[in-house]
Formats: structure tokens, C-alpha cells, sequence
């Protein structure tokens, strides 16, 4: 899907840049220079994407890359978009907390399983009756998976969202019982200069 909207680009960039004159001013060579250089900038997008995609194969395991270049042939926009996902989401930059470390762990494993959900529907609807049974088997066993990561997920994102409304209350009654000091140190400062106090 990003690749369709790089090549989107550089087409209404190549559409602008037929539209300069031949009699070209100042300011036309530098409009046409311009586009020249985010041209350049997307073309070396498209160039890393296409480079990089054989090291994110080549870090899956068998299976799931089989998966992925099913769905390649099958359905390019989500191969790019998984293809995507394994290169900057989790390949690309490190993980410098554990929390961040884990919190990638997990929509890996989230990422992995839609491959496998797709790449098996993919061959649920190319198979003989006689093998339906056995994709349609794996691929409730997969979506079962992927449902409980999902779940402990947004279990994990409500935990995170009630201790940040309880700090938050915290501060409010923090706040509430300093009024009188807050507003005499915001006076100070409009009338003095400065804002070194966190009035919101």
C-alpha cells in the first residue's frame, strides 16, 4: 500500500515536471530541480524497499515465509503492508526498554499469526473438499491464537490507560489542594516574564 502511494507520487511529480517550459527562468530550473530531488528521494525509497525485502525473508523461518510469498502472488498490497511491518516495526530499530522490547514481541507474534490466517484462507479457497477440513482446522486454530493475543493486548492497554488516569487525579488533586500558590506563581510570571511554571 505505501509503495502504491510512493509510485503515486513520483507520477503526479513526472506529471509536474512535463508541465515546465522550454524557455525555462530562474525560477522554473529551480521548481524543476526540486522535483528532481524529492523524485530522487522516493526512487531511493522504493530501491530500499526492494533491497531489504530479501533480509526480511530470509529471517523467517520456512513456513512463514512460504506464507508471505503466497500471499505476494495473491495479494500484493498485504504482502507489502506485512512485508512492512517486519521490516520497521521490528527488524529495522532496536528495542531500548523491556516494556518496548515486549510490547514488539507480542504484535510480532500478532503479525506472524495474520500471515498464517491469511496465507491459510488463501488455501482453504484453492483446495479439494477432501483438504478443506484440514485448512479450515488450522485456520480456526490460528485465529483462536491470534483472538487471545489480542484480548491480552487490549488488556494490557487498559492497564496502562488506568495508571495514567490515576496519575492523572493524582495531579488534579495535587493541583486542587495548591491553587492559591499556582495562580501567585502564574501572576509572577506575566507580570515578570519568563514560563518556567506548568500552568496547564
Amino acid at each position: 500500500m505505501k509503495l502504491n502511494i510512493l509510485i503515486t507520487i513520483l507520477f503526479v511529480l513526472s506529471l509536474l515536471n512535463l508541465s515546465i517550459n522550454a524557455q525555462e527562468t530562474n525560477k522554473d530550473k529551480e521548481l524543476k530541480e526540486k522535483l528532481e530531488s524529492v523524485k530522487n528521494k522516493y526512487n531511493n525509497k522504493l530501491l530500499i524497499n526492494e533491497n531489504l525485502e530479501k533480509d526480511v525473508l530470509d529471517q523467517l523461518n520456512e513456513t512463514l515465509r512460504k506464507d508471505l510469498l503466497l500471499i505476494k502472488l495473491n495479494d500484493k498490497d498485504e504482502y507489502e503492508n506485512l512485508l512492512y511491518d517486519y521490516l520497521y516495526k521490528f527488524k529495522r530499530y532496536p528495542s531500548y526498554t523491556d516494556k518496548q522490547y515486549a510490547r514488539r514481541s507480542e504484535q510480532q507474534r500478532i503479525t506472524e499469526l495474520e500471515i498464517v490466517v491469511k496465507a491459510t484462507t488463501l488455501r482453504y479457497k484453492n483446495a479439494d473438499k477432501k483438504s478443506k477440513e484440514k485448512y479450515m482446522t488450522r485456520l480456526k486454530r490460528a485465529l483462536n491464537k491470534l483472538f487471545d493475543l489480542k484480548e491480552e493486548r487490549r488488556k494490557n492497554q487498559i492497564n496502562e490507560l488506568e495508571k495514567k488516569l490515576e496519575n492523572l487525579k493524582k495531579g488534579l488533586s495535587v493541583r486542587a489542594e495548591n491553587k492559591k500558590e499556582i495562580v501567585n506563581q502564574r501572576i509572577k510570571e506575566l507580570l515578570n516574564g519568563g514560563n518556567y511554571f506548568n500552568w496547564e
